[in-house]
């Protein structure tokens, strides 16, 4: 037997060890609230409900989107304005300084959005 031979006899006896598997298949799944909301796309367990969706589905991952009758509806996104104004709630700011948080002695403020028309 010359050295190209046992070469060969080596290689196609290696390749007759190795062990095919089938990789699992992937779930790609939209988790969401009670109110139909999503709150998360992932592929792996996660608690709460999900509804199965396709990869494409999976890969846009847009938001705004909700779940209705088990079906995932993308929203059509709205042009906004979206704007930081004082109010009862929300973070609380230095008075003089809205990127500055503080605990006390500050002015809440909150983020308002605007659809544009």
């Amino acid at each position: 037997m010359d050295n190209n031979q046992a070469t060969t006899d080596n290689f196609l006896r290696a390749m007759g060890s190795v062990k095919v598997t089938t990789p699992a298949l992937t779930v790609y799944k939209c988790y969401y609230d009670a109110n139909g909301k999503v709150t998360a796309y992932s592929i792996n367990e996660l608690e709460g409900q999900y509804i199965e969706i396709s990869a494409a589905e999976y890969i846009a991952a847009k938001q705004p989107a909700r779940v209705v009758a088990g079906k995932l509806i993308i929203e059509e996104l709205k042009p906004a304005v979206e704007k930081l104004v004082p109010s009862d709630t929300g973070t609380m700011c230095h008075k003089k300084d809205v990127c500055v948080v503080v605990k006390k002695d500050g002015v809440y403020w909150r983020k308002q959005s605007n659809e544009i028309n």
